[in-house]
């Protein structure tokens, strides 16, 4: 056999196959030409929200599911969890661990209660339990945060 022959060999059956497997994909894949599902909320009808949860409208949905009104428009969330961890900018496992009773304030990812001295103990946005002496302490190291 000579030098080139096995390569035009696969030049011609790469020929054949090529447009065999477009055809295939072709029939396979849905038509971009049809328009897509109508969603469940349309951006025409208001968004009237049942609460507020750190400044985020939200609703929930007779499936459950949490429609919130974030800067991006729209956004669906499975539970209250991804919702709560979305707004305050934590993973849904934070938000789990701090007790809203026992820090029943936030800022800037802190969840925090003053104390009866006036001292300041907080939940950083990486789950360490931190004490400061007084508010200017705590401020001055959550606005930096």
């Amino acid at each position: 056999m000579r030098a080139g022959a096995a390569a035009f060999g696969w030049f011609l059956l790469g020929a054949v196959l090529s447009p065999l497997i477009g055809l295939i994909l072709v029939l396979v894949l849905p038509a971009i030409n049809q328009p897509p599902a109508a969603r469940k909320t349309s951006a025409a009808e208001p968004f009237m929200p049942e609460g507020v949860l750190d400044g985020v409208p939200y609703r929930v949905l007779p499936d459950g599911r949490v429609e919130a009104m974030l800067a991006g428009g729209r956004v669906l969330f499975r539970t209250v969890d991804q919702l709560t961890a979305a707004a305050t900018g934590q993973t849904v496992e934070m938000t789990k661990l701090i007790d809203k009773n026992a820090f029943p304030h936030a800022h800037n990812g802190y969840h925090y209660r003053i104390e009866r001295d006036s001292s300041v103990t907080a939940v950083t946005p990486q789950g360490e339990e931190k004490k400061f002496r007084n508010w200017n302490e705590f401020w001055g190291h959550a606005k930096g945060a």
